[in-house]
């Protein structure tokens, strides 16, 4: 499948807004990532929210597609997807999942001329990328990384610094895109049947919360401290995958003081 905009992807890689990484083996495959610019500047538009972690070849075949960046609840951007999912009547497209959202760094994982590729978002060859290709091996879950898929994880525990204590490192499981010729499928890791499939694989899948309501959500975060839970994520599957970051008050202000002592790049 080819990215649809390669000319306003190299623009934005010019003008700052989009970094853009070779990989250090194979040198026409590229990683692109939003950049502080980007951020600072709130320049979210169809290209930059998809630069996150997306990985193409030379021809601008896409061969690693990690999710959308996503906003918080109470953002513009999420507000105004809000309002348009409000004047569908399709009941279908409002059903939503909320998971559990953990305080980690996101590693992205798929296969390349038949070689396992573990990248962070924003480069190749980062410590964590490191970490996390031995910690696959060590899981044992090497052998299912099939092609044409991204394997979305969140690297957890003492090797990031982090505000939620974790006794140990893990490799939490997000979610799973298939890349066709025409389209880009997400993997319903909400069905029951396919988790326990991946479990039975050694996969340590996120968590989520069957019956939980966004109201409940909000009423434990504000009642939970920040280095006990970061927050939750909550899931539109149906209405283009919309992703919506929850979190508490005081857990951002923590996330504030922590990003002044490490590098912005390694946040996911």
């Amino acid at each position: 499948m080819k990215f649809l905009y390669p000319d306003k992807l190299e623009f934005l890689v010019l003008t700052g807004y989009i970094s853009k990484k070779a990989h250090p083996k194979y040198n026409d495959l590229f990683i692109y990532n939003y950049t502080k610019k980007t951020h600072y500047e709130q320049n979210w538009n169809y290209i930059t929210i998809q630069a996150r972690g997306l990985v193409l070849d030379k021809s601008y075949n896409i061969i690693a597609k990690p999710f959308n960046k996503f906003f918080y609840l109470d953002s513009p951007e999420t507000q105004i997807q809000l309002e348009k999912l409000a004047k569908i009547k399709d009941i279908n497209l409002k059903k939503y999942y909320i998971t559990k959202k953990y305080d980690g760094c996101l590693i992205i994982v798929f296969k390349y001329n038949n070689e396992i590729i573990v990248t962070t978002r924003g480069q190749f060859d980062t410590n964590y990328a490191k970490f996390a290709y031995d910690f696959i091996y060590h899981l044992g879950i090497d052998k299912y990384i099939e092609k044409n898929k991204t394997y979305l994880f969140e690297l957890i525990g003492p090797i990031f610094p982090h505000i939620v204590k974790y006794g140990e490192n893990d490799l939490k499981l997000l979610a799973i895109n298939e890349i066709k010729d025409n389209e880009i499928i997400e993997i319903n890791l909400y069905d029951k049947k396919i988790r326990k499939e991946l479990e039975a694989k050694k996969f340590n899948l996120v968590e989520y919360y069957e019956k939980l309501t966004i109201k409940e959500a909000k009423e434990i975060l504000e009642a939970t401290e920040p280095e006990n839970f970061e927050g939750f994520v909550i899931h539109f599957p149906y209405f283009n995958n919309l992703r919506i970051k929850l979190k508490s008050n005081k857990f951002k202000e923590e996330e504030k003081n922590l990003v002044k002592y490490i590098k912005y790049e390694q946040f996911s």
